[in-house]
C-alpha cells in the first residue's frame, strides 16, 4: 500500500504520516510540498491514496486540486483542509476528490476516511458521520448498469475530465454523457456531485 501526503505544513504533515503508519503499518507512506513534486511521485510509484491539502507553495485553493487530478487522474484523492465551507467541500467531490477531511477534524474521522476510500467507497464526513456506510457489499454492479456503464461511471465518480476518459476508453465525450445518464437516473440524481453524496449515503463501493 502506498500513501501520498501532500502538506507543506510539517507539523500537520508529520501527525497525519504518524497516523497512517499506526493505522497502516505495512503502508509505503511518501511526502511532498507541492503540487508538482505530488503529481510526478504519484506517476512514478503507484500510489493507491493521496491526502492533499489545497494550500501549497505552488499552487492554492481548488487549483490545487484541479492541477494534481489532471497530472495524476488515476490516484483516489482525500482532501485535507483547513477551510470547511459547503461550496469548497461539494467543489472538490465535483473535481475529482473521492472524500474531504477538514483539519479540525478527529483523529477517528481521517482513520474513516482512509479505510473509506481504500475500500472503494466515498467519504462526505457530514453523511457518514450520521448514517454510516449502510451496506458495504453494495457495489455499482448493484445498480443495474452495463458494465460500460460502470466503467465510464467509475471514472466520472473519480474526476477524470471526459476527454481522459475519452482518451483512455475510445469513445467519444457525447457517448461518455450517454453512459453516465443511466447511473444518474438509478440514483435518482441530475449530477456528479449529487451522485457522490447518494452513493456515500448508501455505501455503494465505487470500484
Amino acid at each position: 500500500m502506498k500513501i501520498l501526503v501532500v502538506d507543506d505544513h510539517p507539523l500537520f504533515g508529520d501527525a497525519l504520516i504518524a497516523m497512517i503508519c499506526n493505522v497502516l503499518p505495512e503502508s509505503e507512506v511518501f511526502r511532498a510540498d507541492s503540487c508538482m513534486d505530488a503529481i510526478t511521485i504519484s506517476n512514478y510509484s503507484a500510489i493507491d491514496l493521496c491526502f492533499l491539502d489545497l494550500t501549497l507553495a505552488d499552487t492554492a485553493g481548488i487549483e490545487t486540486l484541479k492541477t494534481f487530478r489532471e497530472g495524476a487522474p488515476s490516484t483516489p484523492i482525500v482532501v485535507v483542509s483547513a477551510v470547511e465551507q459547503r461550496d469548497v467541500v461539494e467543489s472538490c467531490l465535483f473535481f475529482g476528490a473521492m472524500g474531504f477531511v477538514p483539519k479540525t477534524g478527529t483523529r477517528d474521522e481521517l482513520i474513516r476516511a482512509t479505510q473509506t476510500v481504500l475500500s472503494g467507497k466515498i467519504f462526505v464526513p457530514d453523511i457518514n458521520t450520521h448514517s454510516g456506510c449502510i451496506d458495504g457489499t453494495k457495489r455499482l454492479s448493484d445498480m443495474g448498469l452495463t458494465l460500460r456503464q460502470q466503467e465510464v461511471f467509475r471514472a466520472v465518480l473519480l474526476g477524470k475530465p471526459n476527454k481522459v476518459i475519452s482518451r483512455e476508453l475510445g469513445i467519444s465525450e457525447s457517448t461518455i454523457k450517454k453512459h453516465v445518464s443511466p447511473a444518474l437516473k438509478a440514483l435518482g440524481v441530475v449530477d456528479r456531485v449529487q451522485a457522490i453524496i447518494k452513493l456515500a449515503e448508501k455505501g455503494i463501493v465505487v470500484d
